[in-house]
């Protein structure tokens, strides 16, 4: 894969955020991994530096894809798609790649759960050259689950009503990474997320190519196809989609930003103004108004070290709270910069490179109604407006605090849960319940060798 690296980069004390690069090629045919990469990168920068010229792009070759596919785990989220569309997803899912489908399906009066679990046990059968292609799969509304969740630490993720996990995405998705967290490590050292109602599965396979493009731009060149490649800071890769087509008056029309996309993005690049200081704000209007272009990517990966560091935000307001957590955490000082040269971040969170995708594959997916837009919209601006990083300052250059402009623009928005670190769990509880609980309960994996699962 070639991509272009990127022009600009802006830092907020140990969060650097890079702005929006693209798929050059899908495959930049076979470059060599003896003269990859990372040092090609480094002499780009340096170049760019000296003679202030455009830093080109890098191509990464098929090996060091491979070698990042076979440390990769893909969470799948789903709720009442068809098992082909989940089928045309998991097609796109490299085969190197642990799949790990948490679904919140209905199972009754048809348990569609079930007919998921037989699907995905076909596919990786059939896709496993004689053997199966390694899978993991829960239910979220699962007993079994929220009790080894309660039992290692977290019992905040539990509905009050039921005592089962809560609805909503963002819950799937902490159930998810609580998986491979506890019987997964050391072998996936990276996980991202894919929708489940994507239906082209030819993008699917490029945001998985585009993640791992990622996570090897941030490594060092010498360990790119180690067991344990070295990790040069905590990376997270954000999807910028091609295009989000629809059909508008019979045609065809391929917008470049979804609907609920737009707001996030607006909102999340006044925070970043204004939290840049006045001087700033005026001197650096223009960039820093494009900044974030994923606030709400759904399609997103980052490294297991940043997974179980981050507090997660619940349903749809997931993506857009990894902004406002990452400046909570690390904006202990801001300044905007070229430079990739990472200051030292606090005791807790090594520093953090934020790395947007655009991709070239359209985006299919079902269609949302009017009410969904408006619900993920205003999850978006919730999860800004009440979790404010402390720095941001009491006005803007309206003399409005960016809180007073939301307030004034929508009204007060619904606050989301937010949830402790998933490093908190207790694994070996976690784990220990889960397998203990595997035949009572819903979850279910194939081809997973036992030394991975029993840690």
């Amino acid at each position: 894969m070639l991509l272009s690296i990127p022009q600009t980069s802006h830092r907020f004390g140990g969060l650097l955020i890079e702005e929006e690069t693209k798929v050059v090629e899908l495959d930049a045919g076979m470059v060599d991994s003896s003269v990859f990469a990372l040092g090609q990168r480094k002499k780009h920068e340096q170049l760019a530096e000296e003679e202030r010229q455009p830093r080109g792009s890098i191509g990464i070759p098929p090996a060091v894809l491979e070698a990042m596919f076979g440390q990769m785990a893909i969470i799948v989220p789903c709720k009442d798609e068809s098992t082909e569309t989940i089928e045309g997803v998991l097609s796109g899912i490299p085969h190197s790649c642990l799949v790990v489908l948490v679904s919140n399906s209905s199972r009754f009066p048809q348990d569609r759960y079930a007919q998921e679990v037989e699907m995905l046990t076909d596919f990786c059968r059939f896709a496993g050259y004689g053997r199966s292609r390694p899978f993991m799969a829960i239910h979220q509304k699962d007993p079994e689950a929220a009790g080894a969740l309660a039992a290692a630490g977290m019992p905040e993720i539990l509905d009050g009503s039921d005592g089962l996990v809560r609805n909503g995405k963002g819950e799937g998705m902490i159930l998810g990474v609580a998986l491979v967290a506890a019987l997964c490590q050391p072998q996936r050292r990276f996980v991202g997320f894919v929708d489940a109602d994507n239906q082209v599965p030819g993008a699917v396979n490029e945001y998985c190519k585009a993640y791992a493009a990622g996570f090897a731009m941030n490594i060092n060149s010498a360990s790119c196809t180690a067991a344990v490649p070295t990790v040069a800071t905590n990376t997270m890769v954000r999807i910028v989609w091609g295009s989000k087509p629809k059909v508008k008056n019979g045609q065809i029309v391929y917008d470049r930003d979804g609907r609920s996309s737009r707001v996030a993005n607006k909102w999340l690049n006044y925070l970043l103004a204004d939290i840049s200081g006045p001087d700033q704000r005026v001197a650096s209007a223009a960039s820093l108004t494009n900044i974030v272009v994923t606030g709400n990517a759904g399609e997103h990966a980052m490294d297991m070290d940043l997974a179980l560091k981050l507090r997660l935000a619940s349903g749809y307001a997931i993506e857009p709270f990894h902004f406002v957590d990452l400046l909570h955490q690390l904006a202990t000082s801001t300044t905007t910069t070229t430079s990739t040269t990472a200051p030292p971040a606090g005791p807790k969170f090594k520093p953090v490179k934020i790395l947007q995708i655009r991709t070239r594959n359209p985006h299919f997916h079902r269609p949302s109604d009017e009410s969904h837009i408006q619900k993920m919209r205003r999850a978006a601006l919730g999860a800004i407006y009440h979790y404010l990083p402390l720095r941001t300052p009491p006005g803007g250059p309206d003399g409005l605090s960016l809180g007073d402009r939301i307030r004034a623009c929508i009204g007060i928005p619904p606050a989301p849960l937010v949830y402790p670190p998933i490093e908190r769990l207790d694994m070996a509880v976690f784990r220990a319940r889960i397998m203990a609980d595997r035949k009572a309960g819903s979850f279910a994996s194939f081809g997973v060798p036992e030394k991975v699962v029993q840690g």
